[in-house]
């Protein structure tokens, strides 16, 4: 049992809190195909896009939408709910632990995930730019995801003086890998790569709670 040694968990978004992409859920309340973005990415990583190369060609294709503003990328996240179990345990767990998110998402997403769910601090590793009309004119992305959460939860750590081993990371993914190896407790989603480096597996989130 991790409870009496556990003092923050930190907590990815996508496909962790959430049962879904929050890039491909903006390409969708776009009404655009999620699947020209992914190419757009998938040639970003065999290196034929540089990373300005991709990030152009993915602010001009949600441009394309007509809706590429400020206030619309708000009203989106504004309106995208969680489930009652996720809300449940966040509650439970932010009576007891100390929470933060860190995730490779936008910003203002991430800052409206936390605002939803009681948690004071969070990271996000993608932020949209606008000009003084709110209209989209870059994304600031970060492509070593895995590296740049864990400098965060290092940074996160050392502002409260918590030890590796009171701190609890839960994740989903390939980029969660630097942080499951540097802290000793760790809780894997179900994702396959994540298995060897986790300290305990969990295919549904409210499973946490038997462990804690």
């Amino acid at each position: 049992m991790l409870k009496n040694k556990i003092q923050t968990i930190i907590f990815d978004v996508d496909g962790t809190l959430t049962d879904f992409n929050s890039w491909t859920r903006i390409n969708q309340e776009l009404d655009l195909s999620p699947q020209k973005h992914l190419e757009i990415f998938e040639k970003m990583k065999e290196g034929e896009y540089s990373l300005e190369e991709a990030k152009s060609k993915l602010v001009y294709y949600w441009k394309s939408s007509g809706n590429a503003d400020r206030k619309y990328f708000i009203k989106i996240f504004k309106n995208w709910k969680f489930d009652q179990e996720v809300k449940d345990l966040i509650s439970y767990l932010n009576k007891k632990y100390q929470i933060c998110l860190i995730s490779g998402s936008i910003e203002l997403y991430i800052e409206e995930v936390a605002l939803k769910l009681g948690i004071k601090d969070w990271y996000a590793n993608a932020s949209l730019v606008f000009n003084d009309k709110g209209k989209l004119l870059d994304i600031d992305y970060t492509v070593d995801q895995a590296e740049k959460k864990l400098e965060q939860a290092k940074e996160y750590i050392k502002n409260y003086g918590f030890s590796k081993d009171q701190c609890l990371a839960v994740g989903d993914g390939e980029n969660d890998i630097r942080l499951f190896s540097f802290f000793d407790y760790s809780i894997n989603k179900g994702c396959q790569e994540l298995n060897k480096y986790a300290y305990k597996t969990i295919h549904r989130l409210d499973e946490i709670r038997k462990l804690l």
